[in-house]
């Protein structure tokens, strides 16, 4: 066997669990015959901080070269959350700790090679895909042990009266679509089976008092405390969580945990200021809509590919009966069944709802099994999106995977193009699914994404989806920040592309609220009031734009008992509102709501604009942003180049790991030299 360091072209399968990876020589002549050999782990260790609907996560993976050989080049393989945002990254090698720096992608990699091919000890951590992170180890010497620790904040899901937190540690074969130009390899799964498992500390601190913990995929031990460290815990608002027995596990299935708290749904203004000085803002907010329902027509898109075998195809069909129990009486539907190919239960099109239609429906869908091949998931969304749509009938489409392909941009691209004839629903199954593909397809189509593993229930799931369905589409939501200029600073940092400094800018005064505009149910705010329901005059953005920006730039819509989000990041010298409003035009009016703070309210730190930054970067990535879209709201085409140096600007600024950038960091040669960063010189670019 012979470890040598590979090209910088050579890709990893799509097939990986997560781990550390050496290139072993196969003995052929071309770049197929490298394969890929596991370094083995010892242990991993995840530190979690939940704090309300954000966490701090920190994830530690140990191995130790056993070879007698220098690793001149190991990959490791990292499996995240679609919604995390990295933002640290370090390596201790022998008891020496580099801590990485972002540099843009290009210049990251040629610091790397050029420190390997110096024999100094260096990291490169890589963004492969929204879900998945790539980082490269050079000069691992033999018997020598690395300690990578790699640090994330997200903001978390709420399912019903909890929040979500999920932390995954492996990463599902994709399936490559043979249309697809240069596909990774097609290879088979590699494992990487820690000695001591997975160690896992989740620290809970919630706003309320915590009713239950929860966690579908592994046993727990959660340990409820007050603030006083007394034994009467009824009011505790804090939790520790970690594994119930030896406190280790397996790496074989993500770790998702489920954590309620009183009064989930209480809408939040939440205000913080940077170490530059500036201010990001985040909000908050799960409404209860009682509206009438809409005629619709729903089409439910099932995935029948290999990888859909056994549980998950029993659990795809379980949903769908769910689903046809629980449609309305006025409506049509349809069933398709995909992998390499598609089929329609009614291929004459959708059949509107009745004994027969129901009874057919019911037929197919207990036959189903995984015997469709791969996964093509294009060619079947075409056919549903691009079918003539029912006159007086809304188009709702559930999509139900788990999400293993390759092809995922090109497949987000396009439903977001018929977003405007069709929402996108998307329920992803399984121990493995992958959220960036069913993340994305449902923001992309102003839907609603869910996830079940395997041994969760879908009740619940399955009517949240199908109630969000037959609601009017919400889509006509704005929010006015209400931002005013005390001393505008030269040093933007904010994420604004202005240039210059602003005039001076004080909102207009809100409207009054329009007789029953109750849709926002008596809700608490976090000062204690009730919520005012006012109609909100609309900020001119071309005004407003060089004050704050906002993410995701196009306001996502507004669903019953789901969380609404959205985030601001003002320049430094921009007062941070003392109110903000959000607005939705609904069929029976104009509804609105204020949320409320005062200087008071406002703490520092840094992890609302590492969110805020990290959603201004996906806006960007996806084609949404601020630069995609004019003040008068007319779609614009920016070169790439503008586009590309936004995202790079960005992710040096808040040291976050992107498309266009990576953390890289270098340990001299010499064991006796102390570490040392890279400084990036590209920061501006």
């Amino acid at each position: 066997m012979r470890v040598h360091r590979r090209s910088s072209m050579t890709t990893m399968p799509s097939a990986v669990l997560s781990g550390l990876y050496i290139f072993v020589d196969g003995g052929g002549s071309s770049s197929n015959s490298e394969q890929f050999q596991p370094v083995p782990l010892q242990r991993t260790r995840v530190l979690a901080k939940l704090v309300d609907f954000c966490v701090e996560v920190a994830v530690v993976q140990t191995y130790i070269n056993l070879t007698l050989q220098t690793m001149e080049d190991t990959v490791f393989v990292f499996p995240l959350d679609e919604r995390a945002a990295v933002c640290g990254f370090e390596v201790t090698i022998d008891g020496k700790t580099t801590v990485g720096e972002v540099q843009e992608k290009q210049q990251a990699e040629q610091t790397y090679v050029q420190a390997v091919a110096r024999g100094d000890s260096a990291q490169l951590l890589e963004q492969k895909r929204a879900d998945v992170f790539q980082m490269r180890v050079g000069n691992l010497q033999p018997g020598q042990q690395a300690d990578i620790k790699i640090t994330y904040v997200a903001d978390m899901k709420i399912e019903e009266d909890a929040v979500r937190l999920l932390v995954p540690t492996s990463v599902a074969p994709r399936y490559h679509p043979w249309t697809e130009s240069d596909p990774i390899p097609r290879t088979g799964s590699l494992t990487s089976d820690a000695q001591d498992g997975l160690e896992l500390r989740v620290v809970c601190m919630m706003p309320t008092k915590i009713t239950r913990v929860h966690s579908p995929s592994h046993s727990i031990v959660a340990d409820l405390a007050t603030a006083t460290n007394s034994s009467n815990n009824s009011n505790s608002r804090i939790c520790v969580v970690t594994l119930q027995g030896s406190g280790a596990t397996h790496l074989d299935k993500d770790f998702v945990l489920l954590v309620a708290f009183e009064e989930p749904h209480r809408p939040r203004l939440a205000i913080e200021k940077g170490a530059d000085g500036s201010h990001a803002c985040m909000i908050t907010l799960a409404p209860k809509l009682r509206l009438d329902e809409v005629p619709a027509e729903f089409v439910f898109v099932v995935d029948r590919s290999g990888s859909m075998g056994g549980k998950k195809m029993e659990q795809a069909v379980a949903a769908l009966q769910l689903f046809l129990r629980s449609l309305p009486a006025d409506c049509y539907f349809n069933i398709v069944s995909f992998g390499d190919r598609f089929s329609l239960l009614f291929s004459g099109g959708s059949h509107k709802n009745g004994s027969e239609s129901l009874r057919a429906a019911t037929k197919d869908v207990s036959s189903m099994t995984a015997n469709y091949g791969g996964t093509e998931i294009l060619k079947p969304l075409k056919a549903v999106l691009e079918a003539p749509l029912i006159k007086n009938y809304e188009r709702q489409v559930f999509l139900l995977t788990d999400g293993q392909v390759s092809n995922t941009a090109e497949v987000i691209k396009y439903v977001e193009s018929k977003s405007k004839t069709a929402r996108c629903f998307t329920l992803g199954l399984g121990d493995d699914a992958s959220h960036e593909l069913v993340e994305g397809i449902a923001r992309a189509g102003r839907g609603l994404a869910d996830f079940a593993l395997l041994n969760e229930r879908l009740e619940s799931k399955v009517l949240r989806q199908l109630q969000a369905a037959m609601q009017p589409s919400l889509r006509d939501v704005s929010v006015d920040w209400n931002v005013m200029v005390n001393q505008p600073s030269e040093n933007d940092s904010s994420g604004s592309s202005g240039s210059g400094d602003p005039e001076p800018a004080v909102a207009e005064p809100a409207a009054p609220a329009a007789p029953g505009a109750g849709v926002f149910d008596s809700l608490n705010a976090a000062a204690g009031s009730l919520l005012d329901f006012t109609s909100p005059a609309k900020t001119h953005r071309s005004q407003a734009s060089c004050l704050f920006v906002q993410a995701p730039h196009e306001v996502p819509p507004v669903f019953s008992g789901s969380r609404f989000l959205l985030f601001c990041m003002l320049k430094p010298g921009v007062a941070p509102p003392l109110r903000v409003c959000v607005s939705a035009k609904t069929p029976d009016g104009v509804l609105a709501v204020e949320l409320a703070s005062s200087p008071a309210d406002v703490f520092e730190g840094s992890v609302i604009h590492t969110l805020a930054a990290r959603e201004l970067i996906r806006d960007l990535e996806e084609g949404r942003s601020f630069l995609h879209r004019r003040p008068d709201n007319v779609p614009a085409m920016p070169a790439p180049a503008e586009v590309n140096a936004e995202i790079v600007r960005l992710g040096v600024a808040h040291k976050l790991v992107s498309s266009r950038t990576s953390f890289v960091a270098v340990q001299p040669g010499d064991s006796s030299a102390e570490a040392v960063i890279i400084n990036s010189s590209s920061s501006s670019s």
